[in-house]
């Protein structure tokens, strides 16, 4: 009960089973989560999580801050290969779930100079003049510059890569969680 105090809802109440991030294997979106919580609905939602696991061992979860994400996706960033971004307006658990077809485009590899160098001009244009999706181009690169840091904080836990689940809203870029490349 005092934890609730600091947190600002509504939450997500997001799976973290054992086996979701496994390092040989992932269940990602195997588990449930839920948008959208409200205080008096939070035991709730947390036990609708539990119960969504295949057995009582490694039980984990996590309670966020709610973000409306107009942008929502995965990157997988392969440490030796290139980036692929898939992506989806709206919420992300339709992407990590399966649900929907996401949109998917190569991410270069930015560093944090690039985001400052993106407001006033980039060489990389994903997107043509008129596609509706080119007013996320400097929050993609703002993505990748953020992802490179994280990679470099965990060589050895990430060998292959990471598996990045993002939302962007209004331009920023919230990271929900990462976990190692299993394949």
């Amino acid at each position: 009960r005092k934890m609730t105090a600091h947190l600002s809802f509504p939450v997500s109440v997001r799976s973290s089973f054992s086996l979701e991030d496994g390092l040989k294997s992932s269940m990602a979106g195997r588990f449930l989560t839920r948008l959208d919580i409200k205080r008096v609905d939070l035991d709730e939602a947390i036990k609708a999580v539990f119960a969504s696991y295949p057995h009582q061992h490694g039980q984990y979860l996590i309670v966020q801050e709610m973000v409306t994400a107009h942008v929502s996706g995965v990157l997988f960033a392969f440490r030796d290969a290139v980036w692929k971004l898939n992506y989806h307006l709206g919420a992300g658990e339709q992407v990590v779930g399966g649900q929907v077809n996401p949109s998917t485009i190569l991410l270069p590899k930015f560093k944090n100079k690039d985001i400052f160098w993106s407001g006033l001009t980039t060489s990389w244009r994903p997107f043509g003049k008129n596609h509706p999706h080119k007013d996320y181009t400097r929050a993609f690169i703002k993505l990748s510059a953020y992802t490179m840091e994280l990679m470099k904080s965990q060589p050895l836990e990430s060998p292959l890569g990471l598996d990045i689940e993002f939302v962007i809203q209004d331009g920023n870029v919230y990271i929900l969680q990462a976990r190692p490349i299993t394949s």
